[in-house]
């Protein structure tokens, strides 16, 4: 078995998206939602947590990209998609977070 390794190289995990923060943000609507995005993520993740990554691969911008697993099994993307901060995304087109409800 291999030996875990510690990196801070940063990863984006896949197969979600979450509103934008501070300036990148359409409205405050999708501030206040990327907050919360951020607490519950902070959550999942505390800082030195231990993770799986899978699905490894770039983006068109070369940041590394993978799906995150927690030691329990946990999805992150899962998670943040059933608590409603985040949405399906597998490329293309993102939906906007400032419609009435949260609609796209």
């Amino acid at each position: 078995m291999a030996t875990p390794t510690r990196s801070a190289m940063p990863v984006r995990a896949r197969h979600f998206d979450t509103p934008e923060k501070g300036d990148r943000a359409q409205c405050q609507a999708e501030r206040e939602k990327a907050q919360q995005a951020s607490t519950f993520a902070r959550r999942l993740l505390p800082r030195g947590a231990a993770v799986a990554l899978s699905d490894l691969g770039r983006d068109r911008y070369g940041r590394l990209l993978a799906t995150v697993t927690l030691p329990d099994g946990t999805n992150i993307a899962v998670q943040m998609i059933g608590a409603g901060l985040a949405r399906p995304y597998e490329g293309g087109r993102k939906q906007g977070w400032c419609a009435p409800f949260g609609a796209p």
